[in-house]
């Protein structure tokens, strides 16, 4: 696995993970879905990242049986410098899960936010019926720090959300 800055040329590939029926994906990428519409997405991230205000990579499978390289993202937004704080997200295409491919892009992210961007508390949330992102949360050292009943809602439907933190501190595997 290498975590690498989104580039322009990733806009197709882009545009093929986001065109997948998966509500939870696509909840994580941009509004536009088209090639052009990627495009200004990485610019966007870039731009975001220039600023200070983000911290985002493509995940890569760098050993990919389909051939196919970039298989997801990773991302510390919302930083808010006076408190410390960042928020974390990450996303994979259907087919590159189940590859401990979250679990090592998250560890990478945790290392990224406390070491060099200086960040004390990280936090994020997944849906609590989501089994697989609870175990890539616990491997990369988040505590489990409470239930938000009803938080997201996905075709109608409402889910609670396991709320979670990395503190500076915290034990790193």
């Amino acid at each position: 696995m290498l975590l690498r800055a989104f580039e322009p040329g990733d806009a197709g590939r882009l545009a093929q993970i986001f065109d997948d029926p998966d509500e939870g994906l696509a909840r994580n990428g941009p509004g536009r879905r088209t090639i052009p519409g990627m495009r200004l997405w990485v610019a966007a991230l870039r731009d975001g990242e220039d600023a200070g205000e983000l911290w985002a990579r493509a995940i890569v499978d760098d050993r990919p049986a389909d051939g196919v390289g970039l298989c997801g993202g990773i991302m510390i937004s919302a930083i808010d410098r006076a408190h410390s704080l960042g928020w974390v997200s990450y996303w994979l295409a259907p087919e590159a899960r189940g590859r401990s491919l979250a679990s090592a892009a998250l560890r990478a992210a945790v290392a990224v936010g406390h070491d060099r961007l200086g960040i004390y508390r990280l936090e994020l949330g997944y849906r609590v019926d989501n089994p697989a992102s609870a175990r890539v949360v616990a491997a990369a050292g988040f505590t489990v720090e409470g239930r938000q009943r009803g938080k997201l809602s996905y075709g109608g439907r409402r889910f609670d959300t396991e709320e979670c933190a990395h503190l500076a501190g915290d034990r790193r595997p």
